[in-house]
């Protein structure tokens, strides 16, 4: 297949008003004076005082326009092998794999944020001196479903909605019942925040889903995984994962939230054949969401995101299909907060 052509004048035009749209998503308070790159006054409404800010190197450019390249929709796959500058070593053998969201609108919809794009995962292969590209979309139930009707059906996590009919509605409504299902809570698991080899299993993850099993070779979607079934639709896997050297065990978890307030977290170990070795549970008495976490030699260390306040109103917001839950993402302060639980508690 041919490679990628370069993006056209109108396609990067539209990615730059898509990535000021999410600046403003998350600085409300970001003016039209300081996305175009000029300084505002110090101490005015427009200001960022609130916002941490780092030094950055020159050389990255990083105005609306550069971001902007990198979201544009990619709906081709592809498969080539790399022109390479120079020599690669004889010796490198193996596979780069990528994964991200590869498509900013579905079948003309417009996405709220490129989070709610389906998986793309790119792998490169190197052996023998070569290095060979291969690009597919992840086959979620989604994405085919919606491919198969040629327009946007699922909720997005951080705001993308359909425009269903008013039939449409009903019978969703009526099959979401029938299923004992909450109503309005169609969201999409677009498989598109990682992707891991492990245990002889290629995994697409997402935040708040199972996995899809691809194939290594070819990408070629398999299907959701529950790994040996250790998880469910309840229990899914967070899409960050940690390997643990001194064990030769890989370690992840998943939160489970409750309308009650509470909300458990579930740690797994796995060991390379995707046997369950260990597995915690962990109780809190009111919403927390982690989006990553750290191993130690004695423990696991998770941090409660600041972007998150998960309360009982936010909650009942998602569940009445008002809001999705990346929308009521904002910057807390207060919320930061810690906890460390032992790898071994005996």
């Amino acid at each position: 297949m041919e490679r990628p052509a370069t993006e056209a004048p109108g396609e990067v035009d539209k990615a730059r008003q898509r990535v000021l749209s999410y600046y403003r998503h998350l600085f409300p308070g970001l003016s039209q004076q300081k996305l175009d790159g000029e300084k505002a006054e110090a101490g005015t409404a427009d200001s960022l005082e609130a916002v941490p800010t780092v030094a950055l190197d020159p050389a990255f450019d990083l105005s609306p326009e550069a971001v902007g390249k990198g979201w544009t929709s990619q709906p081709q796959e592809f498969d080539y092998e790399l022109e390479v500058e120079g020599e690669l070593p004889a010796e490198l053998h193996g596979t780069l794999f990528r994964n991200g969201p590869g498509l900013l609108d579905v079948y003309g919809t417009p996405l709220v944020h490129p989070i709610d794009g389906d998986g793309m995962v790119c792998a490169i292969k190197f052996a023998e001196g070569k290095a060979h590209f291969r690009s597919k979309y992840v086959k979620t139930t989604g994405y085919m479903m919606e491919k198969k009707a040629q327009k946007l059906i699922f909720k997005g996590m951080m705001g993308t909605k359909p425009s269903p009919t008013w039939g449409e509605a009903l019978s969703e409504w009526k099959e979401d019942v029938m299923k004992s299902k909450l109503p309005g809570q169609r969201f999409k698991n677009p498989a598109n925040t990682n992707v891991y080899y492990w245990g002889g299993k290629l995994l697409a993850t997402w935040e708040s889903g199972l996995p899809y099993l691809l194939d290594p070779a070819t990408l070629e979607t398999k299907g959701k995984d529950t790994l040996n079934g250790a998880l469910n639709d309840s229990h899914c896997l967070a899409a960050h994962f940690r390997y643990d050297a001194a064990t030769d065990r890989l370690v992840n978890f998943s939160f489970q939230l409750a309308m009650s307030g509470k909300c458990k977290l579930f740690i797994y170990e796995f060991d390379k054949d995707w046997k369950l070795l260990s597995k915690q549970i962990h109780s809190f008495e009111s919403y927390y969401y982690c989006h990553d976490f750290l191993l130690t030699e004695n423990y696991y260390i998770f941090h409660q995101t600041p972007f998150y306040k998960l309360s009982r109103t936010n909650v009942a917001k998602i569940i009445s299909g008002a809001y999705a839950p990346g929308q009521l993402m904002r910057y807390y302060p207060g919320e930061s907060n810690a906890w460390r639980f032992p790898c071994n508690p005996n």
